[in-house]
C-alpha cells in the first residue's frame, strides 16, 4: 500500500504544474494560436501542455490525487487499527460495545489492547518501526491449504514469539482425519 501511495504522489507531483497551467490565460492564449496555425507551436514554458493534451493531463492528474487520497485513508485506518491491536471486525463490534456502553454509563476497553507499542510488536515484530514496511523475507509457519490428515505446521518455518497475554492458549495444529466427520453421518443414514 505504501508503494502504491508513493506513486500517487509522484504522479500528482508530476502532473500539478501542467494542470495548473491549463486554467491560465497563457493556456488559452497559446490554444487559440495553435489552432489557427492548425499546427503544434513550441511551448511557451516547459511545462505547459498543447491543448490536444489537456484532457491527458487532467485525468492523470484527478487519477493520482483521487487514489492517492483513497490510499492514504485506508492507509491510515489500519495503522490505527494495528496501533489499537484490532481487526476491521472487532473494529465493527467494538464500536457497537462502546456505543451500548455509554449509554449506560460505563468505559470500554478493548481486551485485546495492549498499548500501542506492544500492539505493533505483536503484528510486525520486535524490530525497528520502519522494517514493517520492506518486504518480509520470513516463511509462514503454516501451509497455506489445509490437508485433511496432516500436520500443516511447515518444518523449517521460525516460530513467532507469542506475547505474555496469548502464552495460555494451546492451539490445535493439526486437523482431525475426515473419517471422524463422516462415519456418524453415514451411521445415522
Amino acid at each position: 500500500m505504501i508503494y502504491i501511495l508513493l506513486g500517487m504522489v509522484y504522479g500528482t507531483a508530476l502532473t500539478l504544474q501542467p494542470f495548473l497551467y491549463l486554467h491560465t490565460d497563457e493556456f488559452r492564449t497559446h490554444s487559440r494560436e495553435e489552432r489557427a496555425a492548425r499546427d503544434r507551436l513550441p511551448r511557451p514554458y516547459p511545462m505547459m501542455p498543447h491543448r490536444d493534451e489537456k484532457m491527458l493531463v487532467s485525468l492523470a492528474f484527478m487519477l493520482c490525487l483521487a487514489v492517492g487520497i483513497a490510499v492514504a485513508i485506508l492507509g491510515g485506518f489500519h495503522v490505527y487499527l494495528v496501533l489499537t491491536g484490532q481487526t476491521t471486525i472487532e473494529f465493527h463490534a467494538n464500536w457497537a460495545a462502546q456505543r451500548r456502553a455509554r449509554k449506560e454509563g460505563h468505559k470500554f476497553k478493548n481486551p485485546y489492547n495492549q498499548g500501542w507499542r506492544k500492539n505493533w510488536q505483536q503484528v510486525y515484530g520486535t524490530t525497528h518501526w520502519w522494517l514493517a514496511f520492506w518486504p518480509s523475507t520470513r516463511q509462514p509457519e503454516f501451509l497455506p491449504v489445509p490437508v485433511p490428515g496432516k500436520d500443516t505446521r511447515r518444518r523449517n518455518a521460525v516460530r513467532p514469539q507469542r506475547s505474555e497475554s496469548l502464552a495460555s492458549f494451546e492451539v490445535e495444529l493439526s486437523e482431525p482425519p475426515i473419517e471422524s466427520f463422516v462415519e456418524p453421518l453415514i451411521q445415522q443414514v
